[in-house]
């Protein structure tokens, strides 16, 4: 709205209070498409979050909750487990995990899933193999698998995942928070990426704005002696995660406009910036 203080000095202020109700007027419509704005962003990217982290098994949106993270989990899956052209090997081995907004928290549950998954089976096969099972080609394969080692970088921009942590950890131990836990997430069994170091092989680079009110900087993912929050089930070692795995937080100082900075980082160069020096990047 548009507030007019009219001061009563004479003539060459009459024309004041027209100007007024003129600003008056033009302000509804103004007041309008703001309101229109904020509530299509809320809606849009808030509406979506809360969807996928809400508690209720039986509400309408858990079909589609499900088919979210199976969709996201299966097409990783692939990529992860695609056969090389030639010999026994896989056709990708540098895979770069892009997520945004709630594509985050997706990828990133699908990540912890593909690398439980990868050491529940090589445990498994390697019990078989003590056994004296003899183990089938796709078996021997699927050995090597390696997801943890495969993965070159996770880049998050947009992420809510720290007001998630926020809002679902639960009290641990002293000096601890709890890792996240909701419907279908890692956080239900086990979350590697902020167990052990030695699945944090990999870059994970977390984009953010100040005036992204819906995203923000990831510190509840290292411990505090690496510059983060903490998280885990158990009290962290500074070692735990080494200073080049942890969450690497950098600002995006041309995302600059309120709500909508949440998705200016499509439109600025940090992003593209980063895909480029961590793809070509000799290893």
């Amino acid at each position: 709205m548009v507030y007019c203080f009219q001061l009563h000095l004479g003539n060459p202020w009459a024309t004041l209070n027209s100007v007024c109700d003129s600003l008056s007027v033009l302000s509804w419509p103004l007041l309008i498409a703001v309101s229109w704005y904020v509530r299509k962003m809320l809606v849009q990217y808030v509406g979506d979050v809360a969807v996928y982290v809400t508690s209720h098994k039986l509400d309408r949106f858990n079909s589609l909750r499900e088919k979210i993270r199976e969709t996201v989990y299966t097409a990783a899956e692939a990529v992860y487990k695609a056969p090389a052209a030639k010999g026994d090997g896989f056709a990708y081995d540098n895979v770069f995990i892009v997520g945004h907004s709630l594509g985050a928290v997706v990828v990133y549950d699908a990540l912890n899933r593909l690398i439980n998954e990868d050491e529940l089976r090589k445990r498994k096969l390697h019990e078989d193999e003590l056994r004296g099972r003899k183990l089938h080609e796709d078996e021997l394969r699927e050995q090597k698998l390696n997801v943890a080692g495969r993965t070159k970088l996770l880049l998050t921009f947009g992420s809510p995942q720290d007001k998630i942590t926020f809002l679902f950890a639960r009290p641990g131990p002293k000096g601890t928070v709890r890792v996240y836990s909701y419907p279908g997430s890692a956080g239900a069994a086990a979350q590697p990426l902020v167990q052990s170091a030695k699945f944090r092989q990999f870059k994970w680079i977390n984009i953010y704005s100040n005036l992204d009110i819906l995203s923000g900087r990831l510190d509840f993912f290292d411990s505090p002696a690496q510059g983060g929050s903490g998280t885990g089930n158990r009290p962290r070692k500074p070692e735990d995660i080494p200073e080049p795995q942890r969450v690497d937080n950098r600002i995006d100082e041309e995302a600059r406009t309120l709500l909508a900075a949440h998705i200016e980082y499509w439109d600025n160069l940090l992003l593209y910036r980063i895909l480029r020096e961590q793809i070509t990047k000799r290893r």
